[in-house]
C-alpha cells in the first residue's frame, strides 16, 4: 500500500504579537461610539433635565510587531491585543501610568533596551512552545500509523462506513471514510488560485478534531439522509443490507478532491490541478441538521458500484462546469428550534493567548456535494460525512438540506436507525445551490478547525488596562495676586513722604519666605536705616539668599513725584534701605529696598539681577532676604539685642591729620572706611603700621582659604594698603607684625617658623582681628596676643630621674613674674604608680611610713609654687544649665581641691586609674606624654592666657627627647635656659 501524503488545507491567517513598541490616543471607532451612545441614552432616561454633551470617547491603540513568515507591524486597537496580558502589563509598567488625560495623537514609546528584552523573551518562549508542539505531532502520527497497521486495510474495504453515537449525551458521532490507496495526486484542484499564506499540514488541527473518514472495515451500505423531523436521540439496531462492492477499473481517470479558497468570494470556473490525499479531516458534533434530498448532479450519474474511489467520484462531480445561479432563501424556521448562539472568540482566545487574528475573515470550505453551509454554533455543527456519503442508486441521490438556514435551526442527532428510513421528497435545488451552501457552511466552521494549535506560552493573568481617558477638567480659577499698599515714613519727618504699592512679585522658591508673610501685620514702612551699597556683601553673608523680589511703585498720581525724588537721592548717594522682618518678636530677616540707573546697571543690580519687568525708573525694588539662622536658633542666642555688640553710631575719629582728605576717602574709598568701622581698628596701631612696616596674615580654618580670603581678612588688607604696609617677599622672619584671625589661633602652630618666632624672635608681634562663634565676643577685634613670658609643665620621667633639677626649676619659675608652671594629675599619678611598683607597696602606705621619695613635689603643690590642674575646655557658643563644660571645670577645680599632701597624692592616683586603668603598662609613658602635649596646646589657645604668656614649654628628661613636637609646644630639659 503506497504512503499517503498530508493534505494541506487553507487556514485563517494568525499573527503572533512579538512586541509592543508604541501606544497612542485615538478616537473610538464607530462600533465603540454606538456602545457609548446606548449607555448615554440609558443615563439620559434615568437623569433629569437636558443631557449634557458628552465628549467623544478616546481609546488606546498599540503599534505591534508580529512574528509571521513575513514581518508585519501595524497599529492595532485594544481588542486585538486583549489576549497579550503579560506583554501589556510589562509595556505599561515600563512607560509608566498616571491619572493624567491626554489629547488625541498623544504617543508613548518604549525604549530600545526594553524592546530587545521582550523580543528575546518571545523568541525563547515561542521556540519552546513550537518544540513541544512538534513532539506532540510526532507522537500523534506514530499513534495513527499504529492504528492503521493494526486494522490491516484491504482493497475490498474501501466503502465508507457509518457509525452511531452512544446513548450518552456527552459523546458525539464521527463519520470516517477509508483512505484512497491508489490516489497519488496530492495537489488541490484550485492550486492556481493565489494565496497570501502557505498551506500547512492538517496535523495542526486540535485534538478534538478527528478524521472525516473512518478506517477501513467491513463493507456497509451508504448512509441515507433523513427528513427534517424531530427524532429521539437513541440508537437502533442496524438491519443488514447487501450492496455490490465497487469494482476497480484502471481505465477510469482519477479526479482530485477540492481544496478550500482562502476568502469568501464567488467561485470562479474550476480548473484541473494536482490533488492531495486526505490524511485527517475535521469532525463535527453528533447533532446533525435536518437533511432533505437534492436534485441529481454529475455525481449522481456515477453508480455506487463504480470502480472509482470515493474521493475520485466526489472530485469528478465538483469539476462539472456549472454556472452559479441566485436562489431564493427558504422560509425561516420556527424560533423554537433555534439554538442559542455561542461566540467563537472564546475558543480562539483560549487557544491563542499570545496571538491575535489580523483582519479575521471566515474561510469557506467546499463540500463534495457542491453546496455551502454556515454554522454559527461550534458545538452544534453538521458533519461532512453526510455530504460525502455516496448515493445508493443513480436515481436516489440524497444530500444535506439547504444549510443557509442552519443558524436559525437546531437538528437532532442522526443514528443508524434513522438513516434507513425512507427519505422525504423535496423539490431538488440546482447544483449551484449546493456549492453556495457548502461555501457558507465551511466559512463558519473552518476558523475553529483549521486554526493551528499554538500552546499557551505564558500563563494568562488578569490585566489591568490603563484608565480610560475622560474629559479634561476645567482649568482652576485664576489665583488672586497678593498686593500691599501703605505709607512710607523716615526718621527726619513725622508725616508720611508718599504711599507705595507692591507690584509684580516674582515666584516663591520652594520652602522660602514670601512678602505676604513678612508684611502680614505691617501697616506702614519706616525707612530708618540707610546703608551704603558697598556694605551689601557683608550683609548678604548673614542671609539665606534672595527668596522673592517685587517692584514698589507709587500708589496714586500724587505719589509719583515724591517717589521719583527719593529714588534719585538713593541713586546719587549710593544708598539702600534695610527694613527688618519680625516674627514672634524675633528679627528673622530684612527687606532691602534699592534702586538704580537701570539704563546703566550698577553694582547692586548686577548682584540681585532683578527681572526686566521690575526695572523701571521712578520705582524701588524690594528684595526679601531672610537670615541664615532659623527662629529656633535665634531664640537660643543670648546676644540680644544686636546693638549690644554692634555700635549704633558708625562715625569715628579721623585716622589722618588731613581732614579734607579724610572726607574724600569716605566717598572715594568706601571699602577702606567700612573696614575701619567693622574691625574697630585702633588709632595707635594704625599710626604704627603707617611707618613702613611689614605684616603677615594668618586666617586658615576661620576666614576663607589661602587663595580666597574672607571678608574680614580683605578688610584688613584694605587698611594695610592705605597704611602702605607691605608683606615680606622671601623670609617670614622679616615680618614685623603677624595678624591672626581670632578663629584661627588653634591652627597658628602650622605657620612656618612659629616656634622660632615665640622662642627667639621676640620683636615679632602678634595681633588678633575679626570675630568668630567659638571665641567669646569680649575677645573680638584687634588685640595683642603672646606678648612675653610662658607656661611650663613636667613629664613623669623627668620627675623620676632628676628630682633635684625639677625642684630647682620649680623654685626659679615661682620667683619669675612672667612664668608659671603646673603638673597634670595623671603625670603625678604615674610617678606614684611607678614608685609603688619599685617598692612593691601601695604609694599611700609609703607616704604614711614617711619613705615616699617625692614629698617635696607634694609640698610645692601645697604651697602654691606648682599647680595641679588640667587646661579648661574650649568656649561654648550657647551653653545651657545642663551643658556648660567651662562652668563644670571651674566648679570641680575649686570645690574639689585636695587638702594636704596625702590627699593630693590620693587624688592623683585616682585620676590616673580612671584615665589609664585599662591600658597596658608598656603604653603608660607614651600615652601620658601625648596627653601633656595636647593639654599644653589647649592652654595656648585660651584667650585669657594668650594675653599674658608667649611661650608654652614641656620640661622632659634628656633620655626621652625622641619625637619632635609639631603642635607649637617647645621641649626643654631642666638644665636648659628658658629666658634670657
Amino acid at each position: 500500500m503506497p504512503k499517503s501524503q498530508k493534505k494541506e488545507e487553507e487556514e485563517e491567517e494568525v499573527f503572533h504579537v512579538e512586541v509592543i513598541t508604541k501606544a497612542r490616543v485615538v478616537e473610538a471607532s464607530s462600533e465603540e461610539e454606538d456602545d457609548d451612545d446606548r449607555t448615554n441614552k440609558k443615563r439620559k432616561r434615568k437623569g433629569k433635565g437636558k443631557p449634557r454633551a458628552e465628549p467623544k470617547p478616546l481609546r488606546w491603540e498599540y503599534y505591534v510587531k508580529c512574528s509571521h513568515r513575513i514581518p508585519y507591524s501595524s497599529w492595532e486597537p485594544e481588542t486585538n491585543v486583549a489576549g497579550c496580558q503579560r506583554l501589556l502589563s510589562s509595556f505599561w509598567a515600563h512607560v509608566g501610568t498616571d491619572n493624567a488625560d491626554y489629547p488625541v495623537g498623544y504617543m508613548v514609546e518604549a525604549s530600545e533596551k526594553w524592546i530587545n528584552s521582550e523580543k528575546k523573551y518571545f523568541r525563547r518562549e515561542f521556540n519552546q512552545a513550537q518544540e513541544k508542539l512538534r513532539i506532540q505531532r510526532e507522537k500523534d502520527r506514530a499513534e495513527r500509523r499504529l492504528k492503521v497497521k493494526k486494522k490491516k486495510p484491504t482493497s475490498e474495504n474501501r466503502r465508507p462506513k457509518l457509525f452511531t453515537a452512544s446513548k450518552s449525551k456527552s459523546r458525539t458521532t464521527s463519520l470516517a471514510a477509508s483512505e484512497d490507496d491508489e490516489s497519488d495526486d496530492d495537489r488541490p484542484l484550485l492550486h492556481k488560485r493565489k494565496r497570501k499564506t502557505p498551506e500547512e499540514s492538517s496535523d495542526d488541527i486540535p485534538d478534538w478534531a478527528t478524521s472525516l473518514f473512518s478506517a477501513p472495515g467491513s463493507p456497509t451500505s451508504p448512509a441515507q439522509p433523513v427528513p427534517p423531523t424531530t427524532v429521539p436521540n437513541r440508537s437502533l439496531p442496524l438491519p443488514p443490507t447487501n450492496t455490490a462492492q465497487p469494482s476497480s477499473s484502471k481505465s477510469t481517470p482519477t479526479e482530485p478532491p477540492l481544496t478550500i479558497p482562502s476568502r469568501s468570494l464567488p467561485l470562479p470556473p474550476v480548473k484541473r490541478a494536482q490533488t492531495s490525499s486526505a490524511k485527517s479531516t475535521p469532525t463535527i458534533p453528533a447533532k446533525m441538521p435536518s437533511i432533505r434530498p437534492l436534485t441529481p448532479t454529475v455525481v449522481d450519474n456515477l453508480a455506487s458500484g463504480s470502480a472509482l474511489s470515493t474521493k475520485q467520484r466526489l472530485a469528478q462531480g465538483a469539476l462539472a462546469p456549472t454556472r452559479p445561479k441566485a436562489i431564493p432563501l427558504p422560509p425561516p424556521k420556527p424560533k423554537s428550534q433555534a439554538p442559542p448562539a455561542i461566540k467563537t472568540s472564546t475558543a480562539t482566545a483560549s487557544i491563542m493567548p499570545l496571538g491575535f487574528k489580523k483582519k479575521a475573515v471566515p474561510t469557506p470550505t467546499l463540500s463534495t456535494s457542491g453546496s455551502f453551509a454556515e454554522n454559527r454554533s461550534p458545538l452544534n455543527e453538521p458533519t461532512l460525512a453526510g455530504l460525502n456519503a455516496p448515493p445508493s442508486s443513480p436515481t436516489q441521490h440524497q444530500s444535506q438540506d439547504d444549510h443557509t438556514n442552519v443558524p436559525r435551526e437546531l437538528h437532532p442527532n442522526l443514528t443508524l436507525s434513522q438513516s434507513h428510513r425512507p427519505p422525504a421528497h423535496h423539490p431538488p435545488p440546482s447544483a449551484n445551490t449546493g456549492i453556495i451552501q457548502a461555501e457558507n457552511y465551511l466559512r463558519s466552521i473552518l476558523p475553529q478547525i483549521a486554526a493551528p494549535l499554538t500552546p499557551a506560552v505564558e500563563q494568562p493573568f488578569e490585566h489591568v488596562p490603563p484608565k480610560a481617558l475622560v474629559k479634561r477638567l476645567p482649568p482652576p480659577p485664576p489665583v488672586k495676586r497678593w498686593s500691599w499698599s501703605g505709607p512710607v515714613f523716615t526718621e527726619a519727618k513725622t508725616s508720611e513722604l508718599f504711599n507705595v504699592t507692591f507690584f509684580e512679585t516674582t515666584k516663591i522658591i520652594e520652602g522660602g519666605m514670601r512678602f505676604s508673610v513678612a508684611l502680614a501685620t505691617t501697616e506702614k514702612l519706616e525707612f530708618l536705616s540707610f546703608h551704603d551699597i558697598a556694605d551689601l556683601d557683608s550683609i548678604l553673608l548673614a542671609c539665606d539668599g534672595i527668596h522673592q523680589l517685587a517692584r514698589v511703585g507709587p500708589e496714586g498720581n500724587d505719589d509719583v513725584l515724591p517717589l521719583q525724588i527719593f529714588c534719585t537721592y538713593m541713586v546719587k548717594m549710593q544708598k539702600m534701605v534695610l527694613w527688618p522682618i519680625s516674627l514672634d518678636d524675633n528679627v528673622v530677616g530684612h527687606i532691602i529696598f534699592f534702586t538704580d540707573n537701570f539704563t546703566r546697571p550698577g553694582f547692586i543690580t548686577r548682584r540681585f539681577r532683578p527681572p526686566n519687568e521690575l526695572q523701571r525708573m521712578g520705582s524701588l525694588i524690594a528684595a526679601l532676604v531672610p537670615w541664615s539662622l532659623s527662629s529656633g536658633q535665634l531664640q537660643k542666642n543670648p546676644r540680644k539685642p544686636p546693638n549690644t555688640f554692634l555700635p549704633g553710631k558708625i562715625s569715628i575719629e579721623p585716622m589722618i591729620a588731613d581732614k579734607a582728605r579724610w572726607e574724600r576717602t569716605v566717598r572715594s574709598k568706601p571699602s577702606y572706611q567700612h573696614a575701619l568701622r567693622v574691625l574697630n581698628f585702633p588709632q595707635q596701631l594704625y599710626d604704627f603700621m603707617s611707618g613702613d612696616r611689614t605684616y603677615w596674615t594668618w586666617h586658615e580654618g576661620a576666614d576663607g582659604t589661602k587663595k580666597k580670603p574672607g571678608m574680614e581678612t580683605r578688610m584688613l588688607v584694605a587698611i594695610m594698603d592705605q597704611c602702605r604696609a607691605t608683606k615680606p617677599r622671601k623670609n617670614l622672619a622679616d615680618t614685623r607684625v603677624v595678624f591672626v584671625h581670632v578663629g584661627a589661633v588653634h591652627t597658628l602652630h602650622k605657620l612656618s617658623g612659629f616656634q622660632d618666632f615665640c622662642s627667639s624672635l621676640f620683636h615679632i608681634q602678634f595681633y588678633t582681628y575679626g570675630s568668630h562663634e567659638n571665641v567669646p565676643p569680649l575677645y573680638w577685634g584687634i588685640r595683642e596676643i603672646y606678648p612675653c613670658g610662658g607656661i611650663a609643665t613636667f613629664t613623669p620621667k623627668v620627675i623620676l630621674e632628676d628630682l633635684l633639677a625639677v625642684i630647682n626649676r620649680i623654685e626659679q619659675i615661682g620667683k619669675h613674674p612672667l612664668w608659671e608652671c603646673y603638673v597634670m594629675p595623671v603625670a603625678l599619678g604615674l610617678v606614684a604608680k611607678l614608685v609603688g611598683q619599685r617598692q612593691n607597696e601601695d604609694p599611700l602606705v609609703l607616704y604614711d611610713r614617711g619613705i615616699f621619695p617625692y614629698v617635696k613635689i607634694l609640698d610645692a603643690i601645697e604651697n602654691g609654687e606648682l599647680a595641679l590642674l588640667n587646661s579648661p575646655p574650649c568656649y561654648e557658643l550657647s551653653p545651657t544649665e545642663n551643658n556648660n563644660p567651662r562652668q563644670d571645670w571651674l566648679a570641680k577645680h575649686w570645690s574639689r581641691r585636695p587638702q594636704g599632701p596625702r590627699c593630693i597624692l590620693k587624688s592623683a592616683i585616682e585620676a590616673f586609674n580612671v584615665a589609664y586603668g585599662n591600658t597596658q603598662q608598656s603604653e603608660w609613658a607614651s600615652a601620658v606624654h601625648s596627653e601633656i602635649s595636647k593639654d599644653l596646646m589647649r592652654m595656648r589657645c585660651q584667650p585669657i592666657l594668650m594675653e599674658y604668656y608667649r611661650r608654652y614649654v614641656v620640661i622632659e628628661s634628656p633620655n626621652e627627647r625622641r619625637i619632635s613636637m609639631t603642635d607649637g609646644v617647645s621641649l626643654y630639659t631642666p638644665c636648659s635656659i628658658l629666658w634670657c
